[in-house]
């Protein structure tokens, strides 16, 4: 799905300054480049921890987002502070597929 972003005053005279340099071809890619940059440089395991401690995302989600197993995303959650959030039902059966306590 797009995402439209309104740029003006200085952020646009910069980028239209890098397409006349001949960096990008238009503003859209250096806008994609820059964005890309901005990921590379955020901790995503943390983004996902927070997303799963304020409800937002699962277990399994934020494993996914933070490029991690199940069972070591559990880890990092434990290690900084976060009990994972598992339905009571799941606890032991995720406890012993994983080898990893959550109590």
């Amino acid at each position: 799905m797009p995402t439209t972003v309104e740029i003006k005053g200085l952020l646009e005279e910069r980028l239209d300054q890098l397409v006349e340099a001949g960096l990008y071809t238009s503003r859209s890619e250096a806008v994609r480049d820059g964005i890309r940059h901005l990921l590379t440089q955020i901790d995503l395991t943390a983004v996902a921890v927070r997303l799963h401690e304020q409800g937002n995302v699962s277990i399994g989600k934020g494993a996914e987002i933070a490029g991690l197993s199940i069972p070591a995303f559990i880890t990092e959650c434990k290690n900084r502070g976060v009990r994972p959030k598992i339905g009571t039902e799941n606890l032991k059966a995720l406890e012993s597929d994983t080898d990893v306590a959550l109590g």
